[in-house]
């Protein structure tokens, strides 16, 4: 399946899991993390119709009837859903999602730069459960801290592991010796793809994201290879504001449907 959109195809780099073309879809799999939503799905080439949310669900539980663990189901498609309908989907309990992609070939200095904020490359044991904890810390209140940890946990594994594998960097900023602050940031040809922004929720609004983004936006342009920066954002958060006043732009959405169990957590 050839991929158009660039958003798209940057999330896709960053999942270690399987790949099968079929017919009609793309089937997204990571045994290793069934709870990541998002790194289980099937990305078809058209938005869905009134009448192919039976035939999506149907194609979803075939190919995953080998991963009982996987209890979801996620449908995105490419491009945007020009044409489409989720009226069925949203109807029967489906999380609608948009994402707006934005991207930069440079980037500027934050109206509210966080002066006192040391940034750094994170390797170590100690350094990793931090950003875990942050990542928790810093999550949509509406999923409890129990069970978004055990999926934090699971995916930070396969982060970790991609970039002791020199496919990316984990950056974190400090501010008297507490991490506040920190993403990741992979490449996958001439791109940058950011993963995983977060802020301390008591460092809110005194410019870290900001400062960090556009921080390790430089770094990422100073390798030779680097072209473009690539960052995703819920168009109902106010990180997409922050990204566009460094000097990010918005260029496309990607739509997606995802049916959460019962005790479901978010996805990343």
């Amino acid at each position: 399946m050839n991929i158009r959109s660039l958003g798209l195809r940057s999330d896709l780099a960053l999942i270690a899991g399987e790949f099968i073309q079929r017919d009609d879809c793309l089937v997204v799999r990571s045994p290793n993390e069934p709870n990541y939503y998002w790194g289980n799905l099937l990305v078809f080439s058209k938005p869905p119709t009134e009448e192919c949310k039976s035939t999506w669900e149907r194609r979803f539980a075939e190919e995953f009837a080998d991963m009982p663990e996987v209890r979801h189901k996620a449908f995105t498609w490419d491009m945007g859903g020009k044409g489409g309908s989720i009226r069925p989907f949203v109807e029967s309990g489906y999380h609608h999602q948009t994402t707006v992609v934005l991207t930069a070939e440079s980037v500027k200095e934050p109206p509210r730069p966080n002066a006192g904020m040391e940034i750094r490359e994170l390797s170590s044991d100690a350094e990793w459960n931090d950003i875990v904890a942050l990542q928790v810390a810093s999550r949509d209140p509406e999923h409890s801290e129990a069970s978004y940890l055990a999926f934090a946990q699971q995916r930070f594994v396969e982060l970790r592991a991609m970039v002791e594998r020199g496919e990316g960097e984990w950056y974190g900023g400090y501010v008297d010796g507490r991490q506040v602050g920190n993403l990741g940031v992979f490449r996958s040809g001439t791109i940058a793809r950011f993963q995983q922004v977060v802020t301390c929720p008591d460092f809110r609004r005194k410019g870290v994201c900001g400062t960090l983004v556009s921080a390790v936006s430089n770094l990422a342009l100073a390798r030779v290879e680097c072209q473009t920066l690539v960052m995703l954002a819920d168009t109902e958060y106010h990180a997409a504001r922050i990204y566009e006043s460094v000097g990010f732009g918005a260029t496309e959405n990607i739509e997606g449907l995802c049916l959460w169990p019962p005790t479901g957590i978010s996805c990343l």
